[in-house]
């Protein structure tokens, strides 16, 4: 990501959080860049099932919005979950949506904060597919 120009630092998950405020007219393309990264590593390939049922695409997209709620409770500036169909499609077209991924922290959170909040909220992307 960072060769992309983002500034972002990786949890000891080995999941990235942006660490500058991302403006709302830049979120698709970070989204796109992190989806890039992710076919690029192969990170697609371990956590993605080869079969995209409506059943998992609808209980992921539950997982995702489930996480925003929690985050945004907790405070922090978090792009809103697209909706059920545009989560869908967007899985179909082999990206993947991501509230942690888009997490936008105004609070400069510190490696220990977001531990503590993974803790609290934790990313869904973990358990996508079960």
């Amino acid at each position: 990501m960072t060769d992309k120009g983002w500034n972002v630092s990786v949890g000891s998950d080995a999941g990235v959080s942006n660490v500058d405020p991302i403006p709302d007219a830049e979120m698709q393309s970070y989204q796109d860049d992190y989806n890039d990264c992710l076919a690029e590593s192969g990170g697609n390939e371990a956590t993605a099932p080869t079969d995209l049922t409506d059943a998992v695409l609808k209980r992921a997209w539950e997982r995702e919005q489930q996480s925003w709620d929690c985050l945004h409770t907790a405070g922090l500036t978090v792009a809103e979950v697209p909706s059920l169909t545009s989560y869908e499609q967007t899985a179909r077209s082999g990206k993947f949506y991501s509230t942690w991924a888009l997490l936008t922290s105004n609070n400069e959170e510190s490696p220990s904060d977001l531990e503590h909040l993974a803790k609290l909220c934790p990313d869904p992307m973990q358990w996508f597919g079960t």
